[in-house]
């Protein structure tokens, strides 16, 4: 259960058996993207193939379903595609969104995802990036990008996104499509996760710390991750941060290191193997 302004919200992940949340889904699919589809059933079609291609994860409230997001291995199994996420007008900016990328997120790097990208249109003029040719100065004019109409690319950025490019008038003149992305799991060791042994270190009491220490690391030129001590990341309670505390982890490598500057900031480390205790 996830808790958020006095809401009781619950990430559940779909399977064909949820007829009834799917259709929620596809009524969802209809209102957010109203240009995407002539007719209600085209959206339940489509969120039937959207199931079909990788995992969804629903927020649900008091039985019916706010918000969901979908994903696909695109570049099986390290590129992921987010794709679609759809909140209910009255749930936005509620924190809802931002806790199911950050649920999907998990679900992509456990099936062995090192990046996560997403397009976002811009069909009427939202952004700078409608103005002009796109095809002049590109990477300029991404650089310089202005926020116009609300457009949803600056809530992509606050959960850690960036722009890495733009396909010019592929919805007619001036109205592109922006690519965003983000690296999932950083490279330990000059590695990715998935290739690199590594050991837990540190379970900080909540996100606030465990920022704190992977800053602490990153000035020490040591790569770091964390993750939920739930790894499900389902039913903790959410309130802005973890409940249940977030594990730090580092290549073995820099285990030792690690330990000498946690202790230096005052924490006390996971225990080694044959540790005393």
């Amino acid at each position: 259960m996830k808790t958020m302004e006095n809401r009781a919200v619950r990430i559940v992940r779909l399977t064909g058996e949820d007829r009834e949340k799917l259709l929620e889904c596809a009524k969802l699919l209809f209102v957010c993207f109203e240009h995407a589809w002539n007719t209600m059933e085209e959206a339940e079609e489509d969120m039937l193939r959207i199931l079909e291609a990788g995992p969804v994860l629903a927020a649900v409230e008091e039985e019916l379903v706010v918000g969901f997001i979908g994903t696909r291995a695109t570049y099986e199994p390290y590129g992921w595609e987010l794709h679609p996420l759809a909140v209910e007008e009255r749930s936005r900016k509620k924190g809802i969104g931002s806790l199911l990328i950050k649920e999907i997120e998990k679900e992509a790097v456990n099936r062995g995802a090192i990046v996560m990208y997403l397009g976002t249109d811009d069909e009427d003029g939202a952004t700078s990036l409608s103005e002009g040719d796109l095809f002049i100065d590109t990477f300029q004019k991404i650089k310089n990008i202005k926020n116009k109409k609300n457009h949803p690319y600056e809530f992509y950025e606050k959960n850690g996104y960036q722009i890495v490019g733009v396909l010019p008038d592929v919805n007619g003149y001036g109205r592109p499509d922006i690519y965003m992305a983000k690296r999932l799991c950083e490279k330990l060791g000059g590695k990715s996760m998935n290739d690199v042994k590594a050991v837990k270190v540190f379970t900080a009491q909540d996100n606030l710390q465990a920022e704190m220490v992977l800053d602490t690391l990153k000035q020490n030129q040591i790569p770091a991750y964390k993750k939920d001590v739930d790894e499900s990341g389902f039913m903790n309670i959410y309130a802005g941060n973890s409940m249940c505390g977030e594990e730090i982890y580092v290549a073995q490598k820099d285990e030792e290191k690690t330990m000498e500057i946690l202790r230096e900031m005052g924490l006390e480390p996971e225990k080694a193997p044959g540790e005393e205790e």
